[in-house]
């Protein structure tokens, strides 16, 4: 397993705080669609929902129109792998199709 280090540096003005689910989802399909070098999720827990369903679409038509697109998902090891998940499937499937864009790490809670 690879392991990746790296510290993210925002000016409070550039962090917004969305308190409705809808209205987060939103601004993550904003994001990915507006993504121009690179996508970065990091996320306890993918769904298996619609929402996260649609979210790999979003994913999948951004690497699909920009071969210059970078995607990084940072997900919970221990969730990530403990079931099968079919929205998440999907996203180990774009991982699968552009290795080199597409990077999937997996991070432990606890000892």
């Amino acid at each position: 397993m690879k392991l990746m280090s790296s510290i993210v540096r925002a000016r409070a003005a550039n962090v917004s705080v969305h308190l409705e689910p809808a209205a987060f989802y939103d601004q993550i399909v904003h994001g990915i669609r507006n993504a121009k070098q690179r996508i970065s999720l990091a996320t306890l827990y993918w769904g298996e929902g619609e929402r996260e369903m649609e979210l790999v679409k979003h994913l999948k038509h951004a690497l699909e129109s920009s071969s210059q697109l970078q995607a990084t998902l940072l997900v919970d090891g221990s969730r990530a792998k403990r079931w099968n998940n079919p929205a998440f499937a999907e996203v180990k499937r774009l991982a699968d199709a552009y290795p080199s864009r597409v990077n999937i790490g997996y991070f432990k809670v606890g000892g």
